[in-house]
């Protein structure tokens, strides 16, 4: 009861439903929250609630009946301190966002981390050559090679 209220999470708080096929190119109904972040450090759940919106209702005081309600499992919020580094994106977010939801796709703590200690994946070593040109001259200050532009004839 001497507990403020404080608003823990942030973002968009409402979605609306998008139908797209899952990594397993099944067709269904998807709610995406792009931007949901909590502000508190500890354990917790989202409870998340299907609701049918009829905007002829959409009063002052409405009323909009619950279909149903289901509860997330359980996930960690850390401090910037604590925080053990970035999970690679599931397949089901990547199947999402290449259908266009406007969700951000993570590599994983693993590049991160190769790539702090100079090391650099064979992908990355492959981006590198690509963009390198024998006939480039260093670009100023970074250390690497910079495209020289063709001139049309």
């Amino acid at each position: 009861s001497d507990r403020r209220t404080t608003r823990r999470l942030m973002g968009q708080l409402v979605a609306s439903p998008a139908v797209l096929k899952d990594e397993n190119d099944r067709e269904g109904c998807f709610f995406c929250f792009p931007d949901l972040s909590c502000r508190t450090p500890g354990d917790f759940r989202l409870r998340f609630v299907l609701m049918r919106i009829d905007p002829m209702n959409l009063q002052a005081g409405g009323y909009s009946p619950i279909i149903t309600e289901v509860l997330s499992d359980v996930f960690t919020v850390y401090t910037a301190k604590d925080f053990p580094g970035m999970r690679p994106s599931s397949a089901l977010t990547i199947a999402l966002k290449s259908q266009g939801c406007n969700i951000q796709v993570k590599k994983g703590k693993e590049r991160t981390v190769a790539r702090s200690r100079g090391h650099a994946s064979d992908d990355d070593e492959e981006e590198e050559e690509d963009d390198e040109d024998e006939n480039a001259a260093p670009e100023k200050g970074t250390g690497r090679r910079k495209k020289k532009r063709q001139r049309p004839a």
